[in-house]
């Protein structure tokens, strides 16, 4: 007794664990959804109708193939928010195997398709920009994967895909900033195409200290991935190396 006395005294009180719901949830995850849905169709809508309206040459078909496959991603991900909402966990946990086709098809996708703009000469980037588009792939790809390995953990679970779709936006956010100012985003220490993404995430974290006072465990890693692969691409674009090896292998 005086020996268990003695340990909690040293080690204070036990933290209660992070709660997995949370009444709020119900509004603030499906708002996060929207939100990002709105970059998305704000960033691409006006591009595509500008370029049926034009003379433009049609994109190949791995343009095609990798923008049916990124807003299915977005479609899963609503659906997946609206089945836990409305209380359907098992349909939830049967759509998984289509979450991770959908997925594997981002990852190759999103890369094949960068470097065929690069090639075709049809991207408005100059060909250092893979670095950007790489990054956000392998961010993309790393945090889908934690948060596979945590899906019997909801909370943990949920925050991960949220972030993992949360390093894809800067495509339609880029989009959004050129919109805007009729010029490319400044490619800065961390481009500009990631300001969305960043918001987004210091509001999830936000909302994590205003409902449980603390971060979930596996937030401050996720989001570090979600930094470093920013930082990558930033530094890269500023790289000789890197900007000589994206000139010679576009051509």
């Amino acid at each position: 007794m005086a020996t268990t006395a003695t340990a909690a005294a040293v080690t204070g009180p036990r933290r209660p664990p992070f709660a997995t719901h949370h009444p709020a949830d119900a509004w603030f995850f499906p708002l996060i959804v929207v939100v990002i849905w709105l970059i998305m169709l704000v960033g691409f809508v006006p591009d595509v109708i500008i370029r049926i309206n034009s003379n433009a040459p049609p994109y190949p078909l791995v343009i095609h193939a990798h923008a049916l496959v990124f807003f299915g991603w977005l479609m899963f991900l609503a659906s997946q928010v609206t089945l836990v909402r409305t209380g359907n966990i098992a349909w939830h946990r049967r759509m998984g195997v289509t979450g991770i086709a959908l997925a594997a098809a981002v990852t190759i996708l999103g890369p094949a398709a960068a470097l065929t703009m690069q090639m075709t000469h049809a991207a408005r980037q100059p060909p250092p920009f893979l670095a950007v588009q790489g990054m956000t792939i392998v961010a993309f790809a790393g945090l889908f994967i934690a948060g596979l390995i945590h899906r019997r953990q909801a909370a943990a679970h949920k925050r991960l895909m949220l972030l993992a779709t949360l390093a894809l936006i800067g495509a339609g956010f880029g989009r959004i900033i050129r919109l805007v100012t009729s010029a490319p985003p400044p490619s800065t220490l961390i481009p500009a195409v990631y300001i969305a993404t960043n918001v987004l995430v210091l509001a999830i974290a936000l909302y994590d200290y205003r409902t449980r006072g603390r971060l979930h465990p596996v937030f401050l890693p996720a989001a570090g991935a979600l930094l470093a692969a920013e930082l990558t691409a930033g530094l890269l674009l500023r790289f000789p190396a890197w900007i000589g090896f994206t000139h010679r292998l576009v051509g």
